[in-house]
């Protein structure tokens, strides 16, 4: 999504978020557009509720992607499948490693 730096899952969303997210039921839409995939419900969510500093350069940047993705859906749906199997590889590989690093209680 950036393209000089990884998007952020981990950022801070503003404090005052909830209450227009309520009043203007943005969930509702989060909810439509992606079609119950929690990973690109949390990528849109931060993405919409923390881009009103983003610079017109960027914007541009996001139009040329969009433009690219749909230009090449099997790319993009290829691209998203490997992301997901790396998501699930690290979520079982750090599991994995807690189990084997937690000493048994006896």
């Amino acid at each position: 999504m950036c393209r000089d730096r990884d998007f952020d899952l981990k950022h801070a969303l503003p404090q005052n978020v909830d209450a227009p997210v309520q009043d203007l039921e943005i969930e509702t839409l989060f909810e439509a557009i992606t079609a119950g995939d929690r990973l690109i419900h949390e990528i849109a969510r931060i993405a919409a509720l923390t881009g009103a500093k983003v610079k017109l350069e960027e914007i541009s940047y996001h139009q040329r992607a969009l433009d690219d993705a749909l230009r090449n859906p099997a790319v993009v749906r290829n691209e998203y499948e490997h992301a997901g199997e790396a998501i699930e590889r690290e979520k079982s590989s750090t599991l994995a490693s807690f189990v084997t690093l937690t000493p048994l209680v006896e």
